[in-house]
């Protein structure tokens, strides 16, 4: 006697068979076995869960006052940055002219739509004829996020 399940995956693209030989087996291994394959159909049938919703950091103005860069940072994601499980932590680059020249510490949360303004710890020195700047969130790309 041969046995057949067939299971559709949640996402309906996908069929699992399985096939039990019980032609030598006694009754009570066929009923654990059932279960068990059962109890594989359920799982593999669970709907999925949405994805974990993720931030999406983004340098929305920058400006400079006297010597100093000022930029604001805004999470534009769906997902907060909290620190409730790892204290939050990372780290925001200013670039003048191709070099990285300061990194700004984060350790603020950052909830799904609000913003910081930072200032960077660097003197800033205009040269002639002109500078190129540029300032990059989440530098070292320690939170996965939307844009990545």
């Amino acid at each position: 006697m041969r046995i057949t399940f067939h299971a559709i995956i949640a996402n309906r693209k996908q069929a699992r068979l399985e096939w039990v030989d019980v032609s030598k087996i006694n009754l009570i291994n066929v009923s654990l076995i059932i279960l068990l394959l059962l109890t594989s159909v359920s799982i593999l049938t669970q709907p999925v869960l949405a994805q974990t919703q993720i931030p999406d950091l983004t340098i929305i103005d920058a400006w400079q006052n006297g010597d100093q860069i000022h930029y604001i940072i805004k999470n534009n994601g769906p997902g907060n940055i909290s620190g409730v499980s790892v204290p939050v932590s990372f780290y925001n680059a200013l670039f003048i002219d191709g070099n990285l020249v300061a990194q700004d510490h984060i350790t603020s949360p950052l909830a799904a739509g609000q913003q910081l303004e930072r200032i960077f710890n660097y003197e800033y020195q205009a040269t002639p004829p002109s500078n190129t700047i540029r300032i990059i969130a989440d530098y070292q790309q320690k939170y996965n996020q939307t844009d990545r």
